[in-house]
């Protein structure tokens, strides 16, 4: 039996990862989505991870007392026509998605 943790960014990723099914692609949700305060898709370079076809990485940003915002990789985007779900979660895994933090930065 495994028991799941609560997806919270201040804490840890969802264990198992929970999967979101779409027309198209399906979703690899590592957090609780209601924590965050807005999302972004795309290529980041300070995941430093090798971009493949038919992956979407979504970074998203959540309040953390007294703090400048914490940002997690949220969820991520596969393609079905590309992708099954357990080489996926084997892909998010082995790139560390799960384990990423970082922050806003703030101009000052």
């Amino acid at each position: 039996m495994t028991m799941e943790l609560d997806g919270s960014p201040l804490t840890r990723a969802y264990n198992p990862y929970k999967i979101e099914d779409h027309v198209d692609t399906f979703h690899v949700i590592l957090f609780d989505q209601k924590s965050f305060m807005y999302s972004f898709n795309g290529k980041f370079p300070y995941l430093e991870i090798e971009y493949v076809d038919g992956v979407d990485v979504c970074v998203s940003f959540f309040y953390r007392p007294k703090n400048t915002p914490g940002a997690r990789v949220s969820r991520v985007i596969f393609d079905k026509s590309i992708w099954d779900e357990n080489t996926a979660i084997e892909w998010v895994s082995n790139n560390g998605l799960h384990l990423w933090e970082g922050y806003l930065p703030r101009n000052t």
